[in-house]
């Protein structure tokens, strides 16, 4: 049985490179010595934020919106195919200890617990848990395991996230089989990259209803071109030698850094921060929360990510209170991740059936791109992008061969790119 999913026409990811570059204010405080050294990307900024995170864990400690709030992150960076994305993973992985315990998958509750779980227990059989971080490099298979029958795991890592108790899980009445499990205060942050193509296809009404999706922290990747032979000086360094002696430096600076100790969330402001925040983010939450719509849900946890940020800042630097410059940080941050979210829902969705993509349809893909970046494409990039709607090789040639016979499509002979022929503008072309 054929799966029918709504994929997007069109990502044009040049228009998200014009659209959300990662600006140099983004790159103060613990950022610097990484953009330093490493590509000033989102998807390395992110990455970086999610290692900080994860360091903080639960040694970071306020209260907020009749919650608590530590360290720890969900993180997700979404690019396209072949553009990188393991530099990113890289980056994060770099910037922790050797020792901290890193995961990259998981495919149920019981096995986060499992992956969370300590070598000891206390007296009363309750386990402690060792501060963990998932990187998922092909984050879709978390979403989609959630929806595999019986399980608990969608609901569990939302349990679980910035949980202040314990944690338990009943795999069975047999003690020898797991039994009722008990874990001490779960620690997990989490970074994963996806494509939008398989973000938009796979999210489904109920993981964004549930919360799933607006626990994690969107920005965009994939900022840099891809370049089959890059300058010998524009290739970045291996993170692991790159990135070495700030992960040392972190790991002898921050790690045990406590802050906070379950205050209020409004003391760890000077009055300066305190007055930004509020003047930028009373009105422009104020319409988020108000909204009633899929998009509106996936936005409804940055409230929460606009103080995480500006806060890890002020933690990382070691600062006693959050100033202006971390409040600016965070602006930037839930600015591009709030644009980056209605970029991605906002593209003209058309239903898809990955056995049947119609003639008419695949014709319309080929000149809605053609026209779009003219001399770009070639017979084979077009079916890259058209790869995931199931549209073969034999599929493209039997519909772009008639464009070509009947003029509406031809060669330009310096590039070997198509281009539409200039008196057949797009959406004008003769019937066949």
């Amino acid at each position: 049985m054929s799966k029918t999913s709504l994929l997007p026409l069109h990502f044009d990811w040049e228009e998200v490179r014009c659209r959300f570059p990662c600006p140099a204010q983004a790159w103060t405080g613990a950022w610097a010595a990484v953009g330093a050294v490493m590509p000033q990307d989102w998807d390395v900024w992110l990455a970086t934020y999610t290692a900080l995170a994860a360091l903080a864990a639960r040694n970071f400690h306020w209260y907020y919106a009749r919650a608590h709030m530590f360290g720890m992150a969900y993180s997700l960076c979404i690019a396209p195919t072949g553009s990188g994305k393991q530099l990113s993973a890289d980056v994060c992985e770099a910037l922790l200890p050797a020792t901290y315990r890193i995961r990259d998958a998981v495919q149920s509750g019981p096995g986060v617990f499992t992956a969370l779980q300590g070598q000891t227990k206390d007296a009363q059989g309750i386990w402690a848990s060792v501060p963990t971080l998932f990187i998922v490099s092909e984050w879709t298979k978390l979403a989609k395991n959630t929806g595999i029958q019986h399980s608990t795991l969608g609901e569990d890592l939302n349990n679980i996230f910035h949980r202040p108790k314990q944690w338990n899980v009943t795999r069975s009445n047999r003690g020898e089989s797991g039994g009722d499990q008990v874990i001490d205060q779960p620690t997990l942050s989490i970074f994963g990259t996806a494509t939008p193509e398989l973000f938009v296809a796979e999210i489904t009404e109920t993981l964004i209803n549930s919360g799933f999706i607006n626990r994690y922290l969107i920005l965009p990747g994939g900022m840099h071109r891809w370049d089959f032979w890059p300058a010998i000086e524009a290739q970045p360094e291996s993170p692991d030698t790159a990135l070495a002696p700030i992960a040392e430096h972190w790991a002898r600076e921050l790690s045990g850094h406590v802050w906070g100790q379950g205050q209020k969330f409004q003391q760890a402001f000077t009055p300066e921060a305190a007055q930004a925040m509020q003047a930028w983010g009373i009105p422009y939450f104020g319409t988020v929360m108000q909204e009633i719509s899929a998009i509106s849900n996936v936005k409804k946890r940055l409230h929460f990510y606009a103080y995480h940020v500006a806060m890890l800042s002020a933690w990382a630097r070691k600062a006693p209170l959050v100033e202006l410059a971390d409040v600016s940080l965070a602006q930037c941050v839930i600015d591009t991740s709030a644009h980056f979210i209605d970029f991605l829902y906002a593209r003209e969705m058309i239903p898809i059936t990955s056995a049947d993509m119609s003639n008419a349809r695949i014709e319309q893909a080929l000149l809605d791109r053609i026209g779009k970046r003219p001399a770009f494409y070639n017979k084979y990039k077009l079916r890259e992008e058209l790869r995931t709607q199931g549209v073969t090789m034999s599929k493209i040639t039997a519909v772009l061969d008639p464009l070509i016979r009947n003029l509406i499509v031809k060669f330009d002979p310096d590039t070997r790119g198509l281009v539409l022929m200039e008196d057949r503008p797009l959406g004008r072309r003769p019937f066949r």
